[in-house]
C-alpha cells in the first residue's frame, strides 16, 4: 500500500506500478484521441470493466451518463472504477512519463509523492494524456470499439468475459450509439469533476502535505 497524505487515501501499490509498466512498455499514441495497449493497463481496463458492470445493471441504470455520475470516481462510492483506482490510473501514468524522462522509477516514486505530483495529480493527468475532453471522449470511444490486437484481446477478456455485450455491437442497436456516447462521457465529467475538486481543495491538499514531511523529517 502507498499512502498519500495529501488527499488521506490509502492506494494500491500493486495495481499503480501495473499501470506505470503497461505506460512504459507502451508509449502514448501520438494521436491523444487513440487508445492503446499502455491504456489498458491502466484507465481503459478500468473503463471496459466498468462498462461490462453497467452493462450487467442496466435494469437498474438505464442512463449510462446518470451511472457514471453515481458511481465512476466518485469519493467514497464502492465501485469497479472507483476513486482509489482512478488515482492509481494517474499516479501510474506520471511515474511513468518520469521514468521515460530519465529518472529511475525509485526517484519518481520518491518525487511524485514527497514533492507536488499528488497534489495536482488530475490536472497533470488530463492535460499530459488528453488535454481537452472532445479528445478524452473519443480516445474512450476508441478504447471501448476499436479492432486492434491489444484493444481486442482486452475487450473480449473484460468485457464479454463478464457476460456483457462488446460496446462495438452494442452501438449497432437502436439507440445504442447515443448511449455509449454517453457513457463515454461520464468519463469526461469524472475526470473534469475530480480536477474541479482538486483546484479547490489545494490548500488543504498542501497542509496536510507539510505535516506529511514535516512529520518525516523529524523521524
Amino acid at each position: 500500500m502507498v499512502s498519500c497524505r495529501s488527499s488521506a487515501y490509502q492506494l494500491g501499490s500493486g495495481h499503480m506500478m501495473a499501470t506505470a509498466n503497461a505506460h512504459l512498455l507502451t508509449d502514448q499514441p501520438d494521436n491523444k484521441k487513440s487508445a492503446n495497449g499502455g491504456d489498458v493497463g491502466g484507465w481503459a481496463g478500468d473503463l471496459m470493466t466498468f462498462w461490462a458492470d453497467w452493462r450487467n445493471s442496466e435494469q437498474q441504470y438505464a442512463d449510462p451518463l446518470k451511472f457514471a455520475h453515481d458511481k465512476l470516481a466518485v469519493p467514497g462510492v464502492a465501485s469497479s472504477f472507483g476513486f482509489n483506482d482512478l488515482i492509481e490510473d494517474a499516479d501510474g501514468y506520471l511515474l511513468a512519463r518520469a521514468v521515460r524522462g530519465g529518472k529511475n522509477i525509485v526517484d519518481a516514486v520518491k518525487d511524485h509523492y514527497n514533492g507536488s505530483g499528488g497534489l495536482t495529480r488530475f490536472n497533470d493527468y488530463y492535460t499530459g494524456r488528453w488535454g481537452n475532453a472532445t479528445d478524452c471522449k473519443d480516445s474512450a470511444h476508441n478504447a471501448l470499439t476499436a479492432l486492434d490486437g491489444t484493444l481486442s484481446v482486452a475487450q473480449a477478456y473484460l468485457i464479454t468475459g463478464a457476460g456483457a455485450v462488446l460496446p462495438a455491437d452494442y452501438q449497432n442497436l437502436p439507440g445504442g450509439y447515443d448511449k455509449l456516447r454517453n457513457f463515454e462521457q461520464g468519463l469526461v465529467d469524472a475526470l473534469l469533476a475530480r480536477m474541479g475538486t482538486e483546484k479547490q481543495k489545494l490548500s488543504v491538499y498542501q497542509e496536510n502535505h507539510a505535516r506529511y514531511l514535516k512529520a518525516a523529517r523529524a523521524r
